[in-house]
């Protein structure tokens, strides 16, 4: 199976890979004229991906699992199991391989909100989604119970405001040597995701930013 992968963030001290569906050419595969979703998992209590299989995968990589199973299901359905011993990386898309695959969602997740209630997380069948953004900034939120303060998205969409907390590990990286990485961008790519319940509430996550 070939993903171009979207998004490859932290989670549950592994990562969360995800990304879309390729063809033997290296084209999305549209169903419903909409992008198909992959989110490897493995055998972790969250479905996490060790570091130490996918720390140097890259957004717009193209990437190769074998073995693989669909085992997703609600909003998660787009969690499929792989062999655990490797992920190939096997070339490099254009970042313009992205704009036919962006969300027609009104609303991030179906509501306005930073997070789902449990009845609504059973509503939907998806937990990622590809949207371009041009009304964002950085917000640095500061939390007692942290050290650091939490780097967040907040952005227009749709006339509604957001503000995610960002776990892209490659942007936060990049941001913390540049606290103005953003300042002259017209326009950013963002994977937005749902993370696993915590207080029986499922959070919005900014899984990636492409810019």
């Amino acid at each position: 199976m070939k993903l171009l992968c979207l998004a490859n963030s932290y989670k549950e001290r592994g990562r969360c890979i995800a990304g879309i569906l390729l063809d033997d050419n290296n084209k999305p595969i549209l169903k419903n004229n909409k992008a198909i979703w992959i989110r490897p998992v493995c055998k972790a209590d969250h479905g996490q991906v060790p570091n130490s299989l996918c720390e140097k995968i890259l957004p717009l990589d193209i990437i190769e699992i074998n073995g693989t199973n669909k085992v997703g299901s609600g909003y998660q359905s787009e969690n499929t199991s792989f062999d655990e011993n490797e992920i190939l990386t096997i070339g490099k898309a254009n970042k313009n391989i992205l704009n036919n695959l962006y969300s027609g969602t009104n609303l991030i997740f179906g509501n306005r909100g930073k997070a789902l209630p449990e009845d609504t997380i059973k509503t939907l069948d998806h937990s990622l989604i590809l949207v371009n953004l041009t009304e964002f900034k950085i917000v640095e939120k500061e939390y007692e119970d942290r050290k650091k303060p939490q780097i967040r998205l907040n952005f227009s969409y749709n006339n509604n405001s957001y503000d995610f907390p960002i776990t892209d590990p490659v942007f936060l990286d990049n941001y913390n040597n540049n606290k103005t990485i953003l300042k002259n961008k017209n326009n950013i790519d963002v994977v937005l995701s749902l993370g696993v319940p915590f207080n029986d509430w499922y959070y919005k996550l900014v899984a990636t930013i492409i810019h």
